[in-house]
């Protein structure tokens, strides 16, 4: 079995592992997925997902007892480590050094802040490059392998609108929802718009001229068709909308570790 390392509040880290084992082919019933994801619950039944609270990442002692105990239970032979080389609070150095068998790690884009709050030295057997502007000298590894990750769509059943519309794509939070949704009416003229999330925005979001589709997918049709679409400039965001650039409208947001403005920067280039 691999257990597979994905913290990170929203969609995103799950949909980066699940199209990561799709193109290594990799059976999602194979591995096992500790997450403190709230949207856990929407993935594939087949799916092992193990939710832990956030505040037990917090706690490096109680949260090296499960991974160990986990580790055990299921037979543990590989570890898939999702962006943080150490955890998102550290609390997987001691794991680290504990865990002898194979360490995997999906490398993207991430602030020298976080090396500088975490700088215990660490080793992977292979470290995947997931996108341009990572700080390779910050890596250690056997191996070190640039890979593309393309954005696997679904096939949801949508017949795409005859009228003319913006597009807002962002899972959370409705703040961020909220500047997309300004910067929209900025550019419309007699569009209307169309967000989808996997929240359901609040009563702010009272217009006759918007649609909101509350599903953790986008049709490719609805991309298709949109005169502009607008987004964060998540890794995620830029796998699936970086082809589209001609009518993208990406917003870097803030982030802890991750750097959406330095992501602006190198996909300007």
């Amino acid at each position: 079995m691999i257990l597979i390392y994905v913290y990170g509040s929203g969609l995103g880290h799950l949909k980066r592992v699940s199209d990561f084992l799709c193109i290594k082919n990799i059976n999602p019933e194979e591995c096992v997925i500790l997450t403190n994801s709230s949207y856990h619950h929407f993935w594939e039944n087949s799916w092992q997902v193990i939710y832990l609270e956030d505040e037990i990442f917090k706690q490096k002692k109680r949260f090296c007892t499960l991974f160990k105990k986990i580790c055990k239970e299921y037979s543990i032979q590989e570890l898939i480590v999702d962006v943080f080389p150490l955890g998102f609070y550290g609390e997987l150095t001691d794991c680290l050094l504990t865990f002898k068998k194979k360490k995997t790690l999906l490398a993207r884009i991430l602030s020298g802040k976080y090396f500088t709050c975490y700088s215990s030295p660490f080793y992977y057997d292979t470290i995947y490059i997931l996108e341009k502007g990572v700080d390779h000298n910050k890596y250690l590894g056997k191996e070190k392998i640039n890979l593309q990750l393309p954005y696997q769509l679904g096939n949801p059943e949508f017949n795409y609108p005859l009228f003319k519309y913006f597009l807002i794509i962002h899972s959370q939070p409705e703040s961020e929802i909220d500047v997309l949704y300004k910067t929209a009416l900025m550019y419309r003229t007699s569009q209307k718009i169309i967000i989808v999330s996997m929240m359901l925005p609040g009563n702010k979001f009272r217009d006759k001229d918007l649609i909101i589709f509350h599903q953790k997918q986008v049709s490719l049709e609805l991309i298709k068709h949109a005169e502009i679409v607008f987004s964060a400039l998540g890794f995620n965001s830029y796998r699936l909308l970086g082809s589209w650039k001609e009518k993208w409208k990406p917003i870097p947001f803030p982030r802890k570790f991750d750097n959406q403005f330095l992501r602006k920067q190198v996909n300007d280039l």
